[in-house]
């Protein structure tokens, strides 16, 4: 059973598909890939930067509305937002440590379907669910944040993994 899609209202007339007021779209992860290397072709140094900044704004709203309009703690606006990315198909999410003195992340999630979609590659390739979780991060903390996909199945490493902490000056 899928809390999320259970959620979903759907308007046949209008053709639209919202949570909460939010409107939400399905979309095959290929398109998001197909869109990710053409930016790798036309900007290589700046494509994986470009598409993590992107969807930064996405985790923060994510994160912002868990924090303040439902008053979640920290811990679980990080556990029901990877649990909002596995049911909506984003891959299996866990937070594997969260430290707020430090304020530092770590999230894994197997089965990414960027890593999949993308095939072998010599480099990460999940930027969007980077971002994601910088935007997330840059919420619960209310400070800017810099994160890594240290493991990605992309590249062989069985699962993707993604490290995120305070900016260190």
């Amino acid at each position: 059973m899928n809390q999320l899609l259970e959620s979903l209202d759907y308007a046949p007339e209008e053709g639209r598909l919202t949570l909460q007021a939010a409107r939400y779209l399905l979309v095959r992860p290929a398109l998001l890939v197909e869109m990710q290397k053409a930016l790798e072709t036309q900007m290589p140094s700046e494509a994986s930067s470009i598409l993590s900044r992107v969807s930064q704004t996405d985790g923060a709203a994510m994160g912002t509305r868990l924090k303040e309009v439902f008053s979640y703690s920290e811990e679980h606006v990080l556990s029901s937002f990877a649990f909002m990315l596995g049911e909506s198909g984003w891959g299996a999410t866990k937070v594997e440590m969260l430290n707020l003195e430090s304020k530092d992340i770590v999230l894994k999630v197997v089965d990414s379907p960027f890593a999949e979609e993308y095939g072998p590659s010599v480099n990460p390739v999940c930027h969007l669910l980077l971002g994601l979780f910088e935007g997330v991060a840059m919420a619960l903390f209310d400070i800017e944040v810099e994160g890594q996909e240290v493991q990605c199945s992309a590249r062989g490493d069985g699962l993707c993994r993604f490290a995120i902490s305070a900016k260190r000056v």
